[in-house]
């Protein structure tokens, strides 16, 4: 392995363990919020830990370098608790402007995450592709998802 690419995994593993020391503080913030009895911090706090599984998946795979398939799993697992994040994240707001109404169907929501992460795990092949994907997926919800909220 080049220099330069031993420094890019160095700097991967870095910047990851920082974003998960990070939401390890958010993820504990909201699980004690979520214990009281407003329904839209218990959505929330189930959110941030989606999130925080997904990306302590991605700070397994920058030090494990799993073999490829392993791999294709791994950003399979990233991508479905980000879609869960994010769909956790809305139905928490959902709740706050239509309190006792589901934006989702437990169904619909676990179908969505599992056909999200069948798509990581068969279609995107590299860190570049995933990337470019999950962040249009999730921008292109949250707007969707702030549009219908509001």
């Amino acid at each position: 392995m080049s220099e330069e690419a031993l420094k890019n995994i160095l700097l991967w593993r870095w910047s990851t363990a920082m974003q998960l020391a990070s939401l390890v503080m958010i993820t504990v913030f909201f699980a004690v919020l979520g214990r009281s009895k407003r329904v839209e911090l218990r959505w929330w706090a189930r959110a941030w830990m989606a999130n925080l599984a997904a990306l302590a998946v991605t700070l397994l795979y920058w030090y494990l370098r799993p073999p490829w398939l392993v791999g294709r799993f791994a950003a399979g697992l990233y991508l479905g608790g980000k879609l869960a994040f994010v769909l956790l994240l809305l139905q928490g707001a959902w709740s706050l402007v239509h309190p006792g109404t589901l934006l989702l169907r437990r169904r619909q929501g676990i179908f969505a995450v599992a056909g999200y992460t069948a798509i990581g795990i068969l279609f995107l092949t590299g860190v570049e592709p995933l990337g470019l994907v999950h962040h249009f997926v999730i921008g292109a919800l949250f707007a969707a998802g702030a549009w219908v909220v509001l």
